[in-house]
């Protein structure tokens, strides 16, 4: 009768097998992509705006956010008069205007009542621009809105 030899597998411990780290490549390369596109859509709402610098306050958290980009065009009006600033208006990403935003965000208040507005607006727009946003956002039912700034410190 023969025997039969156990034979080692290299050089290591004889009980030790190798892992397969192919599932967990996989795993982790399918977390990078959804992070990438999770990061793609929230980009999309925050136009590329210069924030008006602030120099105290905190940053703020809400369970439910909904952003409103104002951006400024070139001025309007006759030389001579006090000229009226043009703005472009974006919800979540889409251009619109007053009763657009209105409209969003009564939508939005349907759904969740307890949604905080963002208002991101260009800090070289005067007051007189916004101030219309604002009041649709309020008319709307906006309870909370937040004015966002740039930190300059």
């Amino acid at each position: 009768m023969s025997r039969r030899r156990r034979s080692r597998r290299g050089h290591g411990d004889a009980g030790a097998e190798a892992i397969n780290v192919t599932p967990l490549i996989d795993i982790v390369m399918v977390l990078i992509i959804f992070y990438l596109m999770v990061g793609s859509f929230i980009s999309s709402d925050y136009a590329d705006v210069p924030l008006p610098l602030a120099m105290h306050g905190e940053p703020g958290a809400a369970a439910e956010v909904f952003t409103i980009n104002v951006l400024a065009d070139d001025p309007a009006g006759a030389p001579g008069s006090p000229a009226r600033v043009r703005t472009r208006i974006l919800v979540q990403g889409v251009e619109t205007d007053e009763a657009g935003v209105a409209r969003a965000l009564r939508d939005v208040f349907r759904a969740h009542p307890d949604t905080v507005v963002q208002l991101r607006a260009a800090r070289d727009l005067p007051y007189r621009a916004v101030e219309p946003v604002a009041l649709a956002a309020a008319q709307a039912g906006a309870s909370t809105i937040r004015l966002v700034t740039e930190s300059a410190q």
